[in-house]
């Protein structure tokens, strides 16, 4: 099999030597988003359900809680419905049940606010 990655090997390809500084790119989360105050409602009485399926095409795999009127709708990598919901409504920010963090489709940034984020 040709190629790189796991599976394979470019021709040329060497091991780093043992003193080569190694730099890892993670995701930064903004900790201020001026979209909390008006995107972020209280959790509703009934509470929520981590396993509720999209309420627009039913997948269950990967779904993002709408912080506003707590409708889930299922990520980009899925059918996009929770990007279509914001397109629509102007929600902004919504919550992964997969690791429970938080997405400012305004900000184009992961938040980070903990004072701010579920009341």
């Amino acid at each position: 099999m040709e190629g790189g990655g796991p599976s394979g090997s470019h021709a040329g390809d060497q091991p780093l030597p043992a003193s080569a500084p190694i730099r890892f790119y993670g995701v930064v989360p903004r900790t201020v988003c001026d979209h909390l105050t008006d995107n972020v409602q209280p959790i509703p009485p009934a509470g929520l359900c981590a396993s509720d399926p999209c309420g627009s095409c039913g997948d269950t795999r990967e779904n993002w809680l709408c912080l506003k009127c707590y409708q889930v709708h299922c990520s980009r990598h899925v059918n996009g419905d929770a990007q279509r919901h914001r397109d629509r409504e102007g929600h902004e920010l919504v919550l992964s049940y997969a690791d429970l963090s938080v997405w400012c489709f305004a900000c184009d940034s992961y938040i980070n606010n903990p004072a701010r984020m579920l009341n």
